[in-house]
């Protein structure tokens, strides 16, 4: 019986030793998804916000291309005229301006 006695403190420090382990290593697991699962949540956001971005100067230059198939003798003065209405410091921060150059056909 003394053998027992001797050996209860071993088996339950024991005991608490392995649930200290296992719920440590549930701690780890559950806060390396959780991290994880916030990287990739700011990832897609930050994904979508550059793409939104992209489309946005994608589709000013298309309307700028437009412009000038529907007007093709644009004068310089309603060019600028034009992208100062656009407010692109405004609408499309990042973006430096937008210019165009008259093709010129040889002599």
């Amino acid at each position: 019986m003394s053998w027992k006695r001797n050996f209860t403190p071993f088996l339950l420090s024991g005991l608490i030793l392995l649930l200290t382990l296992v719920a440590q290593s549930f701690t780890r697991t559950s806060m390396a998804l959780h991290t994880e699962a916030r990287f990739e949540a700011v990832a897609d956001t930050i994904r979508d916000s550059v793409a939104e971005r992209l489309r946005n100067y994608q589709n000013l230059l298309l309307e700028t291309r437009g412009l000038f198939h529907a007007a093709p003798s644009l004068s310089r003065d309603q060019f600028h005229t034009y992208v100062a209405d656009l407010r692109l410091l405004e609408v499309y921060p990042g973006m430096r301006g937008i210019g165009f150059s008259r093709r010129l056909r040889p002599a």
